[in-house]
């Protein structure tokens, strides 16, 4: 995750529970990390009927921000001046349409903001295609045991 030409990531699938896992995995690992890569590990659930406000105001709480304007201007502000002052990898975990960053107040990530974003979905179209071949059966047994002994 700490690699800067690396702004943007999408993880496609059907099966719900194997996404959840890798996040999961991610965010414990970076999480667990002695030195913090990022100053704020962000990760909200978008709602299956998406809603910018909802999201804005998710994603406000995470970060301490507290309440936001009505005004969606204001709100779209404040985010961006807020979330450009941290390096910070945000997880929009279950994005069901497209999505305009810069409408929500997200800076698109690049190498000079160090930031990170993470889409989860069930449709491709919001994702790069990167093939990860399936793990061999001796992979998925350690990863198993790996979770079993410290937990999800």
């Amino acid at each position: 995750m700490d690699d800067n030409e690396v702004g943007m990531i999408g993880i496609c699938g059907m099966d719900e529970i194997e996404k959840n896992i890798i996040m999961k995995h991610i965010c414990n690992q970076l999480l667990r990390e002695t030195k913090p890569l990022f100053d704020k590990i962000i990760w909200v659930t978008i709602s299956k009927e998406l809603n910018i406000t909802y999201l804005q105001k998710d994603i406000a709480n995470v970060v301490g921000i507290g309440v936001l304007p009505k005004p969606k201007p204001e709100r779209v502000a404040i985010l961006i001046e807020e979330l450009g002052r941290r390096k910070y990898v945000l997880i929009l975990y279950d994005v069901c349409e497209k999505l305009s960053l810069m409408n929500v107040g997200i800076h698109k990530p690049t190498s000079n903001n160090g930031s990170k974003l993470v889409l989860t979905s069930k449709s491709i179209e919001f994702c790069k295609i990167v093939q990860v071949p399936p793990l061999s059966d001796e992979e998925s047994m350690n990863l198993f045991l790996e979770f079993a002994d410290h937990g999800f």
